[in-house]
Parts: C-alpha cells; structure tokens; sequence
C-alpha cells in the first residue's frame, strides 16, 4: 500500500467513525425518546435489534467505499436504539 493509500484510507475511516457518531447520537437524542413514546421500551429495543442486525447481514454487498454509508447508518441507527434500552429496562426491573 502507498502513502497515498494508507493516507486516504486513514481519512475515510475517520470520516466513517464520525457518521456513526453522528447518526448515533441523533438516534440517541431525538428519535430514542419518542420511540419509546410510541412503542415502549422493549419494542424499541427490537426495532433497534433489527436496525443493528440488517446492517451487518447486508455488509457482504459493499463493494465501494460510498455504498457502506447506508448500511453503516443503519448499524449506528439500531446501536442507537439499543445502547439506552437495555439499561433502561434494567433500571425499571432493578430492586431499589
């Protein structure tokens, strides 16, 4: 691999990392809260399950740099979803 390479490549997972961060705090900050408005706690949990798992299914398509956006949007989007609902759940079940 070139220093160019190793350079741009260096930049596009850069790039991607803060997609995810973005899509995931979005998710975590404005859609978390109503979903769960709207579907409860576990259903957002799924909703969020299914998010995270067809991205990963769908991770055997990419076959350039542009077409993982989506699918790495949806992976951020579910682990948005999820990453507040387990503790959540847990905190409401916790004796106290």
């Amino acid at each position: 691999m070139s220093e160019e390479d190793s350079e741009n490549l260096s930049l596009y997972i850069g790039y991607l990392l803060g997609f995810y961060g973005i899509v995931q705090a979005v998710t975590m900050v404005f859609i978390f809260p109503r979903a769960i408005k709207t579907f409860g706690l576990m259903y957002t949990a799924m909703i969020g399950a299914i998010l995270h798992g067809l991205g990963v299914i769908l991770v055997p398509s990419i076959h350039t740099y542009e077409s993982i956006i989506p699918f790495y949007g949806l992976i951020a989007a579910g682990n948005g979803f999820i990453r507040p609902a387990f503790p959540a759940f847990l905190g409401s079940i916790a004796p106290k």
